[in-house]
């Protein structure tokens, strides 16, 4: 985490960002089976290990959740599909300046 002119800057790879991606990836797990019944191809909106709503497009999910948690701060899953790389989907957001 970086602080510039008063805003807080997530980085990729930072303790903070991948603590995010645990606690939401966790909360994930625990509902899991209900949303592969429920909400099959559909992608949720995690932040601080919150379920926040559910979307049928990946885009509208990513634009509002950026638009209002900001980079790191949340996690997008895709209902159905399975982990892949380091055992999580999840799309993390990171500003680059």
């Amino acid at each position: 985490m970086t602080e510039l002119n008063g805003e807080v800057e997530y980085i990729a790879g930072s303790p903070e960002v991948l603590a995010e991606m645990e606690m939401n990836q966790q909360a994930y797990d625990l509902i899991k089976n209900e949303m592969e019944k429920e909400h099959w191809g559909k992608t949720v909106v995690f932040s601080h290990g919150e379920k926040i709503a559910i979307y049928n497009d990946e885009r509208d999910a990513y634009s509002i959740a950026s638009e209002k948690f900001g980079p790191g701060q949340f996690s997008l899953h895709l209902v159905g599909e399975r982990p892949t790389d380091i055992g999580y989907h999840a799309i993390f957001l990171t500003r680059e300046d």
